[in-house]
C-alpha cells in the first residue's frame, strides 16, 4: 500500500469511500537534512499555513508540490503546515527538491483545528526553528473577509473516524496513535537538542504576509493582521482556486536572494496578475494589492475623520443623499456585504458634499494612494481598487457585525454609526423597535462609554 503523502496528489479523483491507512502513514522521523537545517540561518524563511480541510484540498496539495519543487537549501528554509481533509494528512513540513514528501516531515499530526489561533502559533513556533533575516507567510485556505478566514471543515472526522466502516486502519487504534505520539516526541526532542529554546519560542512578525485566500482586502480583516507583518497582501474579491504561482515566484526568490521585501512582494503581486492572463492557464481576474502596514494606521485615522464629519453633517438632506449614493453605486462584491471603499469615495466626490467633507474624503484617497506599494486591480470608480468595506443594504445587515465592529482598532468602529444612521431613516417610523437599531444602538453607547466617539460636531456649511 503506498502510504498517503507518497500518492501523487491523493485528492484528486475525490475522497475515497474507504479510508485505508498503513502502519507507514502513523510512522515519522526527522531527516539527516532537515536536522542539520535546525537553527541555521538562511537569507528566506517561506512559510505556508495551509488549511486545506476544506474543499480546496485537491489545489493546495498541488500549491505545496509546486513550492516543493523549488526545496529548500542553505540560502532558503520553504516550510509548511499543511492540514488535509484525511486522517494523518496533517504534518508540519521543511520542503526539499527531490525527496519524497514523507522524507521531509519534522512533525506529523492525526488532525488539526488550522482555524484556532493556537495552531497558528505553533506553526510559527516550528518555523522558528529555521531562521533567517527575511521571512514571507502565506495563509491559505477559504477566506470570508471580516467574518473570519481558513475554514476548517473538519472532513476526516466527520466523514472516516465518526462513521462506522469508513475508516480502515492497520492495527487497533490505541496503537496507531501511540506510534503517532513516540514519533512526536522523538521528533521534537531532536530538534531541542539543536536549539537554543528562550531564543526560538517567540516567533516575530513577517516581513510580509500573503493571504492566498477570498475577500481578505477587507478593511476590517486588514485591520485584524496589520500589527503582524511589514507588507499585506490581499484580495479584495475572490482568490482563484489555484492560487499564487509558488513555483514560479519561488524560483524567481531563489535566484535573487537579495531582494528586497518590497520587490519581493511586488514580485508576488505582479506574477500573479501574469500568470492568470498567460496563454494556457487559466483565465480569472485578480483584485490584489500589496498594503505598507506602517501607514495604515495614517489611513485608517483619515477615513475615520471623515465619517465624523459625515455622520452628524447626514441631518442635511443633501448630505444624506451624497452618502446613500455612494453606498449604493459604490462597486459590490456579489452577496458578501462588502462594497469597494475607494469606489464609495470616488462616488462621495460626484455629489454636492460641504467643502470640509469633500477635503477629508480626498485626503483619504490620498492615503490609500500612499498605503499602497503594488496593486493588480481594473482600479476604475466602477470595479475593484483593493479594499472592501462592509456596507450591505439595512434588510441584509448581519447583527453579528456588531461584535466584531466595536473591537476594531483605529476606531474604525464609528463605520457602524454612519450605517446606523442610513438604516434609522431607511426603516423609517418601526426603527425603534427594530432589533438591527437597538443593536447598532448598543454599540454606539459603548463606543462613547470608553470615549472614542463624541456625538457633538460643529456644523458644517453646503458648498
Amino acid at each position: 500500500m503506498i502510504p498517503l503523502l507518497d500518492q501523487d496528489n491523493p485528492y484528486r479523483s475525490g475522497l475515497p469511500e474507504q479510508l485505508r491507512l498503513s502502519w507507514d502513514d502513523f510512522r515519522f522521523h526527522v531527516s539527516p537534512a532537515n536536522l542539520q537545517s535546525v537553527g541555521k540561518e538562511a537569507d528566506w524563511l517561506v512559510v505556508a499555513y495551509m488549511a486545506a480541510d476544506c474543499n480546496l484540498a485537491e489545489y493546495m496539495f498541488d500549491d505545496l508540490m509546486e513550492m516543493k519543487a523549488v526545496g529548500s537549501d542553505a540560502a532558503l528554509h520553504i516550510c509548511v503546515l499543511f492540514d488535509g481533509p484525511l486522517l494523518t494528512d496533517s504534518f508540519f513540513a521543511r520542503l526539499n527538491r527531490g525527496t519524497k514528501l514523507s522524507d521531509d516531515i519534522i512533525i506529523r499530526f492525526s488532525e488539526l483545528q488550522t482555524s484556532k489561533q493556537l495552531t497558528l502559533t505553533m506553526a510559527l513556533q516550528l518555523a522558528a526553528s529555521f531562521p533567517a533575516k527575511r521571512r514571507l507567510l502565506f495563509l491559505s485556505g477559504h477566506g470570508d473577509g471580516w467574518k473570519g478566514a481558513l475554514l476548517d471543515q473538519d472532513i476526516g472526522l466527520e466523514q472516516y473516524h465518526n462513521q462506522a466502516g469508513r475508516l480502515i486502519l492497520p492495527g487497533p487504534g490505541a496503537e496507531c496513535d501511540a506510534l503517532l505520539h513516540r514519533c512526536q516526541l522523538e521528533a521534537q526532542e531532536q530538534i531541542n537538542k539543536r536549539l537554543n529554546l528562550e531564543e526560538s519560542s517567540s516567533p516575530r512578525g513577517f516581513d510580509i504576509l500573503a493571504f492566498d485566500a477570498c475577500y481578505m482586502g477587507n478593511i476590517e480583516a486588514v485591520a485584524s493582521f496589520v500589527e503582524h507583518a511589514g507588507i499585506m497582501i490581499v484580495s479584495e474579491d475572490q482568490m482563484p482556486g489555484d492560487g499564487y504561482p509558488y513555483e514560479r515566484v519561488l524560483s524567481q526568490l531563489r535566484n535573487n536572494l537579495s531582494q528586497s521585501s518590497p520587490d519581493l512582494a511586488a514580485s508576488l503581486v505582479n506574477e500573479t496578475k501574469r500568470f492568470y492572463q498567460s496563454p494556457g492557464a487559466p483565465r480569472r481576474k485578480v483584485t490584489q494589492v500589496a498594503l505598507r502596514t506602517e501607514r495604515f494606521p495614517a489611513f485608517a485615522d483619515s477615513f475615520v475623520q471623515l465619517v465624523r464629519g459625515l455622520i452628524p453633517a447626514m441631518t442635511d438632506d443633501a448630505v444624506f443623499r451624497a452618502v446613500c449614493y455612494a453606498l449604493e453605486k459604490a462597486w459590490r462584491l456579489g452577496s458578501t456585504g462588502n462594497i469597494d471603499l475607494k469606489g464609495f469615495l470616488l462616488k462621495l466626490l460626484d455629489c454636492s458634499l460641504p467643502a470640509e467633507l469633500r477635503g477629508e474624503t480626498k485626503v483619504v484617497l490620498e492615503k490609500w494612494a500612499d498605503m499602497v506599494l503594488v496593486s493588480a486591480v481594473p482600479g476604475q470608480p466602477d470595479t475593484a481598487n483593493g479594499l472592501s468595506i462592509y456596507a450591505p443594504p439595512p434588510h441584509q445587515f448581519k447583527t453579528s457585525y456588531l461584535a466584531l465592529s466595536n473591537q476594531l482598532p483605529n476606531g474604525l468602529g464609528l463605520w457602524t454609526w454612519l450605517l446606523g444612521f442610513c438604516t434609522v431613516t431607511t426603516l423609517g417610523a418601526g426603527t425603534p423597535g427594530h432589533p438591527l437599531v437597538q443593536a447598532i444602538q448598543r454599540t454606539m453607547e459603548d463606543m462613547i462609554s470608553r470615549g472614542e466617539y463624541n456625538p457633538a460636531q460643529p456644523d458644517r456649511t453646503v458648498d
